[in-house]
């Protein structure tokens, strides 16, 4: 089991779609909110928009590869939902890939990739958990330079 201060809270529900603009004009009619602007995940091959209300957000998924997951889900069924997103605190993303791999659990990809919106993300089979894919995310730190470091104004009189 993990360590009693992980914590995990659910940050949004992807949803598959074949058309981006439509599905964001679509959804922001229903809710009089504004989509984000469209971010592309290469190595996902999607691109994607998030919708926020008070208290959850929907990311809307378009593949941008005929062989995409996304491509690959749609081809199978309707639009619709795709995945449950878990944010993970308490513990390094690695080390709950590593230790969910350790108790069994079936695993897509061989570690945590780089999702949207500056996270590393990685995602448990359906199959381990009754045909719902579940994603695990963790919003990445930037890694502070040694620049960063010394103050401006010092490093604008360096210049």
């Amino acid at each position: 089991m993990p360590e009693a201060n992980v914590r995990f809270r659910l940050d949004h529900v992807g949803v598959a779609v074949k058309d981006l603009t439509v599905a964001r004009d679509a959804w922001e009619v229903v809710f009089g909110s504004p989509t984000s602007t469209p971010e592309e995940v290469t190595g996902e091959q999607v691109e994607l928009s998030f919708l926020e209300t008070q208290n959850s957000r929907i990311e809307l998924l378009q593949s941008t590869s005929s062989d995409g997951a996304i491509a690959n889900f749609l081809a199978r069924r309707p639009p619709g939902v795709h995945h449950l997103s878990y944010s993970v605190e308490g513990i390094d993303i690695d080390a709950w890939f590593a230790e969910l791999l350790n108790r069994g659990v079936r695993l897509i990809g061989d570690g945590p990739t780089e999702g949207s919106d500056g996270t590393r993300v990685f995602f448990v089979h359906p199959s381990a958990v009754g045909g719902v894919l579940i994603e695990f995310s963790q919003k990445q730190q930037p890694e502070q330079s040694n620049e960063s470091q010394i103050p401006r104004s010092q490093r604008e009189n360096n210049s």
